[in-house]
C-alpha cells in the first residue's frame, strides 16, 4: 500500500502543473509562504548542523552556528517573503529588526538551551533533540513575527479641518 502511494505522490509530483499548483497556493496566503520560509529555514538549520557534526565539530558549536545563519536567513525571507514588510523609514526599520532579533534571540536561547538539556541530561541523541525542539521553536518564531515584529503597521492619516 505505502509503494502505491509513494508512486502515485511521486508521479503527481513529477507533472510540471501540479507543483506549479501548489506552489502557487501555497504563496497566495501569508500561513504557506511562512511554511515555505520555515521549510528552507529549517532544511538550512539542519544541513548546516549535520554537515558541522559531520566535519567533527563539537555540537553545541555546530548548532550555534546554524541557528544564527538560519536566524539570518529568516529575517530576510520573513521580512521580504512572508509578511511583506516594506515601505518603512530607517527608523522603523530599526526597531523592527531590533524586535525580530530579540524574538529570534529568546526563541534560539530556548533552542540551544534546550538541546544541550536534552542531551547532556536526558541522554537523548543530539540528532534527535535538535529535530524535537525546531518543531516547538517554528510555532513559537511564527507567533513572534506575526503579532510581535512584523505586525501590521496602522497608516497614520492626517485629520483635514
Amino acid at each position: 500500500m505505502l509503494k502505491h502511494i509513494t508512486v502515485w505522490f511521486g508521479r503527481w509530483l513529477s507533472s510540471p502543473g501540479n507543483l506549479r499548483n501548489l506552489i502557487k497556493k501555497l504563496t497566495a496566503r501569508e500561513f504557506g509562504r511562512y511554511i515555505l520560509a520555515g521549510i528552507s529555514t529549517t532544511l538550512l538549520n539542519l544541513v548546516l548542523y549535520s554537515i558541522l557534526l559531520l566535519c567533527g565539530l563539537k555540537y553545541y558549536w555546530a548548532n550555534l552556528i546554524a541557528i544564527i545563519s538560519a536566524k539570518l536567513y529568516a529575517y530576510a525571507a520573513n521580512k521580504f517573503f512572508v509578511f511583506k514588510s516594506r515601505g518603512l523609514n530607517t527608523r522603523e526599520n530599526i526597531a523592527e529588526a531590533g524586535a525580530y532579533f530579540a524574538a529570534r534571540g529568546a526563541t534560539g536561547v530556548f533552542d540551544y538551551a534546550t538541546v544541550i538539556i536534552l542531551v547532556e541530561y536526558l541522554s537523548f541523541s543530539p540528532f534527535y533533540s535538535k529535530y524535537a525542539v525546531m518543531g516547538a521553536v517554528i510555532v513559537l518564531n511564527y507567533i513572534l513575527g506575526k503579532y510581535y515584529v512584523f505586525k501590521p503597521r496602522i497608516a497614520k492619516t492626517k485629520k483635514k479641518k
